[in-house]
């Protein structure tokens, strides 16, 4: 349960793994799991100022249309 919490994910257990595990066994079904490749999260290493996140949250917020959330950095 740990390394399904982890923040990291470079360090966080995959789906697969976590299916795998002994308590998680009865619930997998590997003839009905699909899979994707890895979410592309370089954009967390990017280093914004203050006020580049104040912008960016203000965007998000006055073009929430339904809802659904479109962020763009």
């Amino acid at each position: 349960m740990e390394r399904m919490l982890d923040l990291d994910p470079d360090t966080r257990i995959t789906a697969e793994q976590a299916l795998s595990n002994e308590y998680l066994r009865q619930y997998a079904d590997p003839s009905d799991e699909p899979t994707a490749e890895p979410l592309d999260q370089s954009y967390e290493e990017n280093e914004y100022d203050v006020p580049h996140w104040k912008r960016m949250t203000t965007f998000i917020i006055y073009n929430n249309n339904n809802n659904n959330i479109c962020l763009l950095i």
